[in-house]
């Protein structure tokens, strides 16, 4: 009689001799109890080495769902199931199960100890010593992680001090509070971490600073001043840079390229020549770098830029528009002949040249002024100059021009 034949199974632990009813979802859950019912006789109590109330738990979660294999997590249900348990019954609950080989379990488990660490607001400090983690750095490489190469930590850039990733740090070997089998759960909670926790995570060890840079930090959002360098990966997630405050020096402008380049749209193929196009409009709060074809998505509520763009060659075309609020230049076809810095050239002299100066309208198509409604009209305010300061400022917005490629590769 086979498996499929067959709606009820019983599963009896080794341990204490517990038995339990279950369907086939249990049994699908778990690699350990399918690859049993296809070698055993199943109309026979399918044995496992799991205490009953560890197995009694699995059973309670895995019912709790209709299906748990493309569902999501009921994390009110889950968190009522385990915080019963002091840690010490947690960690004995996980090296009970791990034994079932179950996908859904690890997944679960490692959701439940991220809350812990994000309810509590835990620093990097008080995560090591939840998870009884080692901290394998010397004093003086933390001085240097904390201040002097805090970018080049978090961005894995080799430098005198450091080379990424740390030699002879493997995750099977870490030893923690929560070790199991190959360490999945670890690798699990690395792999499902938020950004500012994986951040956090990555502080702790040379080993887990390995794991964590297999799943690279997605930007959602960037600024930047002459003080401070911000990066936002979600709500609730936000570092600050505060030492990294010049523009001045190369290796700076090198971080904030890296930084930007993250923000262009993935409708653009990854080459240098796809991002010739910066704009800016009310609803972004900064300069961006883009496909001209993004300026549709990013700048949606001005209609009438949008229509008079498109209406236009937007490969090669400098426009502002008063009314909207907008500013915009393409060089597609300079970024293709002359390479990247002179259309970076290009456009650091479109916004100085433009900033509070315009009267109104302006668009040129091919270098060639578009019509009698868009004229080249510049009035100088009074006492007005270009300070390095303000230049260096405007140029953030624009910088994903330069290293792209270096940059995709550094993404990937």
């Amino acid at each position: 009689m086979s498996d499929e034949q067959i709606s009820q199974f019983v599963i009896q632990s080794e341990i204490d001799n517990q038995k339990f009813t279950v369907d086939k979802k249990v049994i699908f859950s778990s690699v350990l109890l399918k690859n049993i019912c296809d070698i055993t006789d199943i109309r026979e109590p399918i044995m496992v080495k799991c205490p009953g109330d560890s197995l009694k738990t699995f059973i309670s979660l895995i019912n709790h769902y209709q299906t748990p294999f493309d569902q999501e997590n009921d994390d009110k249900f889950e968190k009522s199931l385990y915080c019963s348990l002091n840690k010490n019954e947690l960690i004995n609950l996980i090296q009970d199960l791990c034994v079932l080989d179950s996908d859904f379990f690890l997944d679960s488990i490692a959701d439940y100890i991220l809350k812990i660490i994000g309810e509590d607001e835990m620093d990097w400090n008080d995560i090591q010593y939840y998870l009884e983690l080692e901290n394998d750095f010397t004093e003086n490489e933390r001085i240097l992680i904390d201040k002097n190469e805090k970018l080049e930590y978090f961005l894995s850039l080799d430098t005198e001090n450091f080379t990424f990733p740390f030699f002879n740090k493997n995750l099977y070997s870490l030893k923690s509070a929560f070790s199991t089998p190959l360490n999945v759960l670890m690798a699990r909670i690395i792999q499902r971490s938020s950004a500012r926790t994986s951040y956090l995570l990555s502080l702790i060890n040379k080993t887990i600073k390995n794991e964590v840079d297999r799943y690279p930090f997605k930007l959602s959002r960037f600024s930047a001043d002459e003080y401070s360098c911000h990066l936002i990966y979600s709500p609730h997630a936000k570092l600050h840079f505060y030492e990294f405050s010049s523009l001045e020096i190369t290796c700076n402008i090198f971080f904030i390229q890296l930084f930007v380049i993250q923000q262009v749209s993935a409708t653009c193929t990854i080459n240098v020549d796809a991002y010739c196009a910066s704009y800016t409009c009310p609803w972004l709060k900064h300069i961006k770098t883009a496909c001209p074809e993004d300026f549709e998505r990013d700048c949606k509520a001005q209609t009438e830029s949008i229509k008079f763009i498109n209406s236009k060659n937007s490969y090669d075309l400098k426009y502002v528009s008063i009314k909207d609020y907008v500013k915009y230049i393409s060089g597609c076809s300079d970024a293709e002949a002359q390479g990247i810095s002179y259309m970076l050239e290009k456009s650091v002299a479109f916004y100085n040249k433009t900033e509070g100066n315009v009267e109104t309208d302006y668009c040129f198509e091919g270098g060639k002024a578009c019509g009698d409604s868009a004229t080249e009209t510049i009035a100088k305010p009074p006492g007005s100059g270009s300070s390095e300061q303000n230049s260096a400022l405007k140029l953030i917005g624009i910088l994903a021009f330069g290293w792209m490629l270096l940059s995709a590769a550094w993404i990937q």
